[in-house]
């Protein structure tokens, strides 16, 4: 101790104060906070800058300023200048970080997560661009146009605009009434001395607060982030602080928004609450999760989606520096009124404000949630600085390392007591949203003219084990950790489904949780919900997935969940009837989403119906779904879900040797069919470019997809080589070559990629995806065209080969920064075929592709002379 403490009296900083594994400590010199949280369960460190200032200290004229400026951020300083490629993209690129920005009501961060070696270069970015920021007019100009576009897919979504209308409608005064994104004529009018003024007033370290969450020595971090910020001087003014208060509401604010739409409508209430730091802000929690409404254990999921109202409801005590809302939230099932739904929210509001509404059940099973929460977010070093700077954001981390202990304290009584107190007519706010009737209309266009390195390997250290009736378990021992994640996947995917009923292998799925032969649905989300963990089945192409991360003394309790739910799922006529009203609704709302038709209409250009890729329209799916019968579910899952076709992946803190002792009896007797191989699809390459308009009325965003089938699979000799020519294209919006004109010079989206499809067969779809004001699309496709066309003629050159064979390693190492993702990509490798022995040697196979074989797999695989380019929104 006494060597630390000289260490911090020469380097000029103070040991604040620790907590619960959380160190502050300040630098003297100009004031910057300071915590470091250890975590040495995986060679991986986030490092996050939190500011405070978020949307709340804007005024008229300037709304938007805190989130363009976050944009502004990467545009480069005189040492990270993207213009000689030493952009914040560019210096990350080559390390695979998972690295972005974000903007609030409270606060502004920016956020690394990366190996543990590269901390040093985290802290070096970050302190360089807190005050060396070079703001140019041409770059706030290209810029505008991409933070407009993000608002423009904002206004595409009726939830987005909900929330921000609620919020414009119950603050009159303070900046709370304003979106965090801004109104559009300040985003697109805010001129750049103002920009430059509000920088200069809250980017400075004594109000800014440095959280370093992971695998680092305390000392050598410390020493790091004094050698970056400690030359920064504090503000030489104070910090500017929010005076505004809202006065108290007088009476309930309604309003309703008409938008041309094919969703069910939606209803929103936010009922006025204190700030985060008052008392009663832990008994609001613990009634937002009494109500809930996404759990099928909560009150309002058994009010609105169990009794078929609605298809969806949520409701979360909003936690601020300044008082917030309540808000509980609706979507509809078709044919039901918003007036209904909304009677039912406040009928089952008013209840729970009655003495002796809520259990000691209730309150128990939210209380368990909420500690298991905690442990199981410091599983992930990434998760948890954005849990504490939750903590800085709306009061100090303080907040969030003594939230539990608080939380526990909720009574019945409290909570009965604050829903009477805030949940009445005069303080809320009501909003609609009522769809209006639109017509799709598809047209073809004529063709365009082209012009860690371990001790031991990950394969030594996984257990396999194969039962008697064909399951195969793998284990991974990560000691210390406290948690355990489960992953698993069954050969059930929508390759096994019928053209003329495709939606049976989803809805196989999706009712596994609606109960068991001995398992009611109730009794199962009672039970995750004390473990604080969930279960959810997604259904892929091949496979059905699921996985779940929880403390480990729960992990015998889960399996045995798991086994009840796979094995013998009951398939109940009104679970049924209920499940496929949410999937009606659903499907009436993706067909008014711009991405998702447009993504939709390529897949039926490309591929033909046999082919597990092609989707049925939207409105072919309405009409599918009504005829499909709990005999089809049930005998899809006698067909599919069988031990042979199951493969289950456990990892964390567990002894890997005989994790067969915690199997029930459920999954070791378990009895099925043989194993069934997936079905490869059949496709055809396109021998002419085609494209395809498809109008969807009310929409200030248009969605682009242009693609091809790509015949390469992850056991294909050119799939490294492939994978890195489609990297350097187009993997992020920011430091690809597509993104590179398409966003940073042109300024014309927000959001530009080229993906890989599914790569576990030969044919699934490589693709650009692009979101544009309709005004620009020619523009958009033309650039595309010229991207794509110089890259195929120049190929790839050194630095993107370089950059994007370490980036591509970097994320896989930051990808297994908890159990949860380490058992993913262990399954993963497994299940398709390559083998655990992969991860060990997947640098060094990245590194041996030339740029001769990327350049080759350019000219082979991407190219527009015959590829589909679909266009959807408002055209």
């Amino acid at each position: 101790m006494s060597d630390i403490k000289k260490l911090l009296r020469s380097l000029g900083v103070t040991r604040v104060s620790e907590l619960n594994g959380i160190v502050e400590y300040r630098l003297d010199g100009n004031g910057l906070k300071v915590l470091l949280v250890e975590n040495h369960a995986a060679p991986v460190v986030a490092t996050m800058v939190v500011y405070r200032v978020g949307s709340r200290n804007e005024g008229v004229g300037y709304t938007g300023s805190t989130h363009f400026l976050e944009h502004m951020m990467f545009k480069g300083t005189h040492a990270h200048n993207p213009a000689n490629g030493t952009g914040v993209m560019e210096t990350f690129a080559p390390v695979g970080a998972l690295l972005n920005a974000t903007t609030s009501l409270d606060r502004t961060n920016y956020f690394e997560c990366v190996p543990s070696q590269y901390l040093g270069l985290t802290l070096e970015v970050e302190a360089d661009r807190m005050r060396n920021l070079v703001l140019r007019r041409e770059d706030r100009d290209s810029e505008m146009t991409v933070v407009r576009n993000e608002f423009e897919r904002g206004e595409n979504s009726p939830g987005s605009i909900m929330y921000q209308r609620l919020f414009a409608n119950a603050y009159r005064e303070h900046p709370y009434h304003h979106p965090t994104i801004g109104w559009r004529s300040d985003v697109e009018g805010v001129p750049m001395a103002r920009m430059k003024a509000f920088y200069d007033t809250y980017y400075w370290p004594n109000n800014a607060t440095v959280m370093i969450v992971g695998d680092f020595d305390p000392a050598a971090a410390i020493t790091m982030v004094v050698e970056h910020f400690g030359k920064i001087p504090a503000s030489k003014d104070p910090i500017p602080d929010v005076y505004t208060t809202e006065p108290p509401q007088e009476g309930e604010v309604r309003f309703e928004i008409n938008r041309p739409s094919k969703q069910t409508p939606e209803v929103w209430i936010g009922f006025r609450v204190p700030e985060a730091e008052h008392a009663d802000t832990y008994s609001l929690d613990a009634l937002a999760q009494i109500l809930g409404g996404s759990k099928p254990s909560t009150r309002l999921y058994k009010a609105l989606v169990d009794t078929g109202k609605a298809v969806s409801a949520s409701a979360y005590a909003q936690s601020n520096r300044d008082p917030s809302l309540f808000i509980v939230s609706a979507t509809c099932a078709p044919g039901v009124e918003p007036a209904e739904v909304e009677q039912i929210i406040l009928d089952e509001v008013e209840k729970i404000g009655k003495a002796g509404s809520v259990s000691d059940k209730e309150l128990a099973i939210v209380k368990s949630a909420n500690r298991k929460g905690t442990t199981l977010q410091r599983d992930d070093a990434m998760k948890f600085a954005s849990l504490l700077c939750q903590g800085e954001a709306v009061a100090d981390w303080r907040w969030i390392a003594t939230y539990d202990d608080r939380f526990d304290e909720v009574t019945t009584t409290a909570v009965e007591a604050v829903a009477a107190r805030y949940m009445i007519r005069k303080s809320r706010t009501v909003g609609h949203f009522i769809p209006e009737s639109v017509e799709e209309k598809a047209v073809a266009a004529p063709a365009p003219t082209t012009s860690v390195a371990e001790a031991k390997t990950f394969d030594a250290r996984v257990r396999r084990f194969t039962l008697d009736n064909g399951l195969t378990i793998l284990a991974l021992a990560t000691p210390g950790t406290g948690t355990v994640s489960v992953t698993g996947s069954i050969n059930a995917g929508e390759c096994f489904r019928s053209f003329d009923k495709t939606l049976v292998p989803e809805l196989t799925s999706v009712l596994l949780t609606d109960g068991s032969r001995d398992l009611s649905k109730q009794s199962l989300a009672e039970s995750l919900n004390t473990m604080g963990t969930s279960l959810h089945f997604s259904t892929g192409d091949f496979y059905v997935n699921f996985g779940s991360t929880l403390v480990v003394p729960d992990l015998p309790a889960y399996l045995e969940l798991l086994a009840r739910v796979i094995t013998s799922p009951l398939y109940d006529a009104a679970e049924i009837d209920r499940t496929k009203a949410r999937f009606s609704a659903f499907i009436r709302r993706n067909s008014s989403d711009t991405s998702r038709v447009a993504s939709s209409t390529l897949s039926r250009a490309l591929y033909g119906t046999d082919a597990v890729f092609h989707n049925k329209p939207y409105d072919e799916l309405g009409a599918e779904l009504a005829g499909i019968s709990r005999d089809d579910l049930v005998g899809f899952h006698q067909a599919q879900y069988s031990p042979a076709n199951t493969m289950i992946t456990i990892v964390g803190d567990i002894d890997s040797d005989n994790i067969l002792d915690l199997l029930p009896e459920g999954l070791s007797s378990w009895t099925g069919p043989e194993a069934t191989s997936i079905i490869k699809p059949a496709f055809v390459m396109p021998t002419a470019a085609s494209r395809h308009n498809v109008s969807i009325p009310g929409k200030a965003n248009v969605d682009i997809a242009v693609g091809l089938p790509a015949p390469v699979d992850r056991m294909s000799a050119d799939f490294y080589a492939y994978k890195l020519a489609n990297a350097a294209l187009g993997h992020d919006t920011i430091g690809s070559r597509l993104g590179k004109v398409v966003r940073v010079r042109e300024g014309l989206t927000y959001g530009i990629y080229s993906s890989l499809g599914d790569v576990t067969v030969p044919g699934a779809p490589w693709k650009i995806t692009v979101s544009t004001n309709p005004a620009n699309i020619e523009r958009v496709l033309a650039l595309i065209s010229e991207v794509v066309e110089k890259y195929r003629s120049e190929g790839i050159s050194d630095r993107e080969l370089s950059d994007e064979q370490s980036r591509v390693y970097g994320e896989f190492v930051v990808g297994m920064r908890n159990s949860l993702g380490l058992a993913r990509a262990i399954h993963q490798y497994e299940l398709i075929g390559v083998g655990i022995g992969v991860m060990d040697t997947l640098g060094a196979a990245y590194k041996a592709v030339t740029k001769d074989q990327v350049n080759e797999a350019i000219r082979k695989y991407l190219r527009l002379d015959t590829a589909v380019t679909v266009v959807a929104g408002s055209i």
